[in-house]
């Protein structure tokens, strides 16, 4: 719900700076699969390492950008991108092989400025770019797992925030002058800190793959 509630407060924002770029603008929608990847996972009390495994989970975003045309770089663009999921944690694992299943959902949020380029042609239009931003990671309430990686029990509610980067590729196929539809795979890493010294006193090397498809309109 706290998801929601954020992206809907952010798509006016959105769509205010896409019309206050001109012709040159675009929003898009899109929605797909996130795969979290196993995550590597140190006990900052006690040092103890592990890893942290998810399940799949679906994702939506919006984004909007300016490509500089008119500035005679019709190949190069910026992009404000936010995209939001929720992910369950499958089990925690130590570096002495104790596998701890876990009941858990995690909820992420992304908003991050990308530099994209693409190929100028009008039919299909690969294109590629990166970036970094604003990450948020809630780790939901957890069941009592046996003992691992330090995490003796479950825990409640817990959350961190920090800068992190993304690469993306894709491919743009115009349908009219003002849509076009694009499927992209994206890359994103970040590291967080939950500070829950008593119940979850992890820092969390974080990375997942993520496949969209969505819906552009240009201005």
């Amino acid at each position: 719900m706290r998801t929601i509630v954020f992206l809907s407060a952010l798509v006016p924002a959105l769509f205010f700076y896409a019309a206050s770029a001109h012709s040159e603008a675009y929003v898009s929608v899109y929605g797909g699969l996130v795969q979290p990847h196993d995550s590597k996972i140190t006990n900052n009390v006690s040092g103890e390492t592990g890893k942290v495994f998810f399940r799949d989970s679906g994702s939506a975003g919006i984004k909007t950008g300016y490509w500089f045309t008119a500035q005679g770089a019709p190949y190069f663009g910026l992009q404000l991108d936010a995209n939001a999921y929720q992910a369950h944690i499958k089990e925690l694992t130590s570096s002495d092989g104790t596998v701890a299943p876990v009941t858990s959902k995690t909820e992420f949020v992304a908003v991050t400025l990308n530099a994209v380029i693409r190929a100028d042609v009008e039919v299909i239009r690969p294109y590629a770019g990166v970036g970094a931003g604003w990450y948020y990671l809630n780790v939901g309430a957890g069941s009592k797992p046996i003992p691992a990686v330090g995490v003796k029990g479950g825990w409640a509610d817990t959350s961190d925030s920090t800068y992190g980067f993304q690469g993306f590729v894709g491919l743009d196929v115009p349908l009219t002058k003002s849509l076009s539809l694009f499927a992209e795979y994206k890359f994103i890493t970040a590291k967080f800190s939950f500070n829950d010294k008593v119940y979850f006193p992890i820092d969390m090397d974080y990375q997942s793959s993520q496949l969209y498809a969505g819906l552009t309109y240009s201005f």
